[in-house]
């Protein structure tokens, strides 16, 4: 397969073919590597915001208060993704006095590649017989779980 003279290799034919196949083969793994999802990546919550007050502004009613929130999803793949809800984590502290509102916010689109996507919602919060201490003590959103269909 290979002869020596004076410092040089020369190959033969079935060297040379060996060689041209496996830098062939080799380019073909870098091309496809840069178009394949990428797994490492993932659709998350990046920043949410939010906020605890009374229900409606003529609403002076105590024994209720509203907490609202605003949260950015971002995709952070090079693929698009279709994500089907995003779920609030609460501390069971809270969510048992969650008097009306749901956990999973319905999102229902794709998303391209390196997007963000903005969620709203709230929770009814009964606090009868709770002071502003207590309340504030029920805890706050703990972070979101992003769903995905594939």
């Amino acid at each position: 397969m290979k002869k020596i003279e004076k410092g040089v290799i020369k190959l033969s034919r079935s060297g040379l073919y060996i060689i041209l196949q496996f830098v062939v083969i080799l380019g073909f793994i870098w091309l496809h590597h840069d178009k394949s999802p990428n797994f490492g990546s993932s659709v998350t919550v990046s920043g949410w915001s939010s906020g605890i007050g009374a229900v409606s502004s003529n609403d002076t009613n105590v024994n209720e208060q509203k907490l609202s929130f605003s949260a950015t999803i971002w995709n952070n793949t090079n693929h698009t993704v279709y994500v089907t809800n995003v779920k609030v984590n609460l501390p069971s502290s809270l969510e048992n006095h969650i008097a009306s509102g749901n956990t999973h916010i319905s999102v229902n689109r794709s998303m391209e590649p390196n997007s963000t996507a903005q969620i709203t919602g709230q929770f009814i919060l009964d606090t009868k017989g709770l002071t502003k201490e207590q309340i504030v003590n029920l805890g706050k959103i703990q972070g979101f779980t992003v769903n995905i269909k594939s």
